[in-house]
C-alpha cells in the first residue's frame, strides 16, 4: 500500500513565493513493519508577470486627409486639408434653406470668406486652410 501526502506554501520575508512539498509514503518492510520516509522539495520563486501596452499616435496637425477621405461632405463644419481634401465640390438641388460659409481656419467661423443661402446647383472651391461649413444643403461630391 502507497500513502501520499503534500502540503505546505508559503511567502517568504522578502515577499519572494516558496513553494515547499513533503512527500509521505507508508511502505511494508518484509518483516511487516512500516517505513516511513520523508521528502521535502523547493521551488524557486516565479518570474515576474510582464505587460503590453500599445500606443497609437495621432497624425500631425498638418498631415494630408487619407487618399479618398472628403470624396463627399455632408451636413457639418470641416477643416479643409485635415478633415476633407482641398478641390471643388458640387451639391445638386439644394433647397432653398441650404446655408454654406467658407471661413479662415482657427477663428471659429467670424472670418467670413465666402458664404451662400439658397438653394439651386452649388459649387465651392475649397483651400486648405479654411474651414467649410454646410446645414441643409444634402451632399457636397467632390467633382
Amino acid at each position: 500500500m502507497l500513502v501520499s501526502c503534500f502540503a505546505g506554501v508559503g511567502i517568504g520575508a522578502a515577499g519572494s513565493q516558496n513553494t515547499s512539498a513533503k512527500a509521505t509514503s507508508a511502505t511494508p518492510s518484509p518483516a511487516g513493519n512500516t517505513v516511513t520516509e520523508t521528502v521535502t522539495a523547493s521551488a524557486a520563486a516565479p518570474a515576474p508577470a510582464t505587460s503590453t501596452v500599445t500606443v497609437t499616435a495621432a497624425p500631425p496637425a498638418n498631415a494630408a486627409p487619407p487618399a479618398g477621405a472628403g470624396a463627399t461632405i455632408e451636413e457639418g463644419t470641416y477643416s479643409v486639408g485635415v478633415d476633407i481634401q482641398p478641390g471643388t465640390y458640387r451639391a445638386i438641388g439644394a433647397g432653398s434653406d441650404c446655408y454654406w460659409a467658407i471661413t479662415k481656419s482657427g477663428t471659429n467661423g467670424s472670418d467670413i470668406i465666402d458664404n451662400h443661402i439658397g438653394g439651386g446647383n452649388l459649387t465651392v472651391t475649397l483651400k486648405a486652410g479654411q474651414d467649410f461649413t454646410s446645414q441643409r444643403c444634402g451632399t457636397w461630391s467632390k467633382k
